[in-house]
This record gives structure tokens, sequence and C-alpha cells, in this order.
């Protein structure tokens, strides 16, 4: 999938019915898009214009055609706190078997067997993209928050648009621990914004994904402090969104996170008579974590 921010049509008439922007509409050239306007994305089921499909071709964009088909029986069903709305905006259908789709950029499908709490692939689904980056076009917002799963990222994307103020681009990774490819594919999107916000669990491999994108995008990597709760949907369950929104306005930086750890390694080697080099290899293994 081609990322690159010139792929990006911006202020455009937005294609929907129950909107009628003239100029709030994004579009990306790989058949994706989004109006500020209303919050939807594009290709939807929603009504749309008869000029729309002319103007804005979905041509190559497998994502639309696997919505297409995985339509029949599903719905958008608000659930775990999570809007019908944000569903919609995620293109999240669940069925009458106790499934729920998340679509791929690509067109792969993650399903979730609601009953069970478990995960598999289907129709083509691959670790190397992030889920919603396609109804986010690169470089739409200063900010762009990642979560470690897709209910993460539908409830973060929930708390922090609930005013419709501004544009809150959310996405999430495939797994807890993302591919080589996934980091190398997904690289151009993530560096066409300036400030990257981590929403991660505080586990091993929640600080193995900060550590991996601090360490490939220096300066410009942050994390949210989940406190007592476990993930973005806990909180959002708890009816705290207020409290993630102050969390994520205050979001630290990774840089200084670092800073702390080895400046606390560096008084735990001076206390114990270990050597600085010795300290800064228990750093560098940390950092190493992915």
């Amino acid at each position: 999938m081609n990322t690159d921010v010139h792929d990006n049509v911006r202020d455009q008439p937005c294609p929907y019915v129950d909107c009628g922007s003239s100029d709030a509409f994004n579009y990306n050239t790989r058949g994706f898009g989004k109006c500020f306007a209303c919050g939807s994305s594009y290709p939807s089921r929603k009504q749309m214009f008869d000029w729309a499909k002319d103007k804005y071709p979905v041509s190559g964009n497998t994502t639309s055609e696997s919505l297409r088909e995985a339509q029949d029986g599903g719905s958008h069903v608000a659930m775990r706190g999570i809007s019908e709305r944000t569903m919609e905006q995620y293109d999240v259908l669940t069925y009458p078997n106790g499934t729920q789709n998340y679509v791929y950029p690509s067109g792969g499908i993650k399903t979730r067997n609601l009953k069970e709490k478990d995960f598999y692939a289907s129709k083509g689904f691959k670790t190397d993209e992030l889920f919603g980056m396609n109804f986010f076009t690169a470089g739409c917002s200063n900010v762009l928050t990642i979560t470690e799963g897709e209910v993460d990222a539908m409830s973060a994307y929930q708390m922090l648009s609930s005013r419709d103020t501004y544009l809150n681009p959310v996405v999430s990774l495939p797994s807890a621990t993302p591919s080589k490819a996934l980091w190398e594919k997904c690289k151009p999107y993530l560096d066409s914004f300036q400030k990257i916000i981590l929403s991660v669990d505080n586990d091993e491999a929640g600080n193995g994904i900060a550590a991996k994108i601090s360490k490939m995008f220096p300066n410009k990597v942050y994390r949210v402090s989940h406190n007592k709760y476990k993930d973005a949907n806990d909180f959002l369950t708890a009816g705290a969104a207020t409290e993630f929104k102050s969390a994520w306005f205050n979001a630290l930086s990774m840089y200084l996170i670092i800073s702390s750890i080895l400046l606390s390694s560096s008084l735990t080697c001076i206390g114990t008579h270990q050597s600085i080099s010795t300290c800064l290899q228990v750093l560098r293994l940390w950092m190493r974590r992915s």
C-alpha cells in the first residue's frame, strides 16, 4: 500500500447526502477518504451523491471489496462502550453467529469470536498493516495515536473525538508482537505525523512496542500513562473518558522516560559499584525488545 502523503487530495466536497460539506473531505488516490465535517469514512454504506463514485473511485481498493462481501448479515453494533457510530467509522461489522470482523487496509480480515473471546485470520489477513490507517490519510493531523488492539483503537478514538472539534486519528497494531515487515511498510505513514502517542499495555510487550517506535522516531514518541486501567477500552467501560483524555494530553515523552531509566540505572550502578558501561548494556538490552 502506498502511503505517501502526496497521494492525498484535500479539501474536497463530501460524497454523503446527509452532510453536503463543500470542502471538508480528504481523499486518498488509493481509494480511501474521510470527511472531517460529518466524521464519515469512505467508502461506506451511507447514501452518496450520484457523482461520488466517479469523482472518488475505489478501484484497486481491496478493502471496499471485502466490505461489500462481508456486509450480508452484518451490522454496526454498539458494545463494550463503543458506539454504533464509532463502529461505522471503522467499518466493524458484527454478525448473528457471534463474530466480529476487522477489515485491514489491503482487504484482509481479522475475525473475533465474541463468545470465546479469541481471534483468527480470514480472507488473506496479513500482519504488516495498521488497523484503521486507511480511514486516516497520511499526515491528516499533527498527532497519531497507536494502540495494541482494534477495540482499544476504537475506544481511544471515541473518547478523543467526542466533541468533533478536531481530528484525532487512532490506529492499532495487528498484535502485541508486530513483525519487522509492519515497521518497514508503515514507516512512511507513521513518519507523516509530527507526534506519535502510544496507548499500550504496561507490560513486557507494551514496553517493547514503545521502545521500538521510539528508536524509529526519536523525540516524537509519547506514551499515555494508564495508571490503574489496563487499556483504552478499560477507561471507556469504566466511564473514565475524561481521565483518558487528561492522560493523553499529558503523555510522557519516551525520550524522557528512557533518560529517567538511564539515570536510575546509573545511580544503581554507583550504589552497587557496577560500571556505567554495564548499566548502559542493560539499557541497550531493554531497548532491543520488540
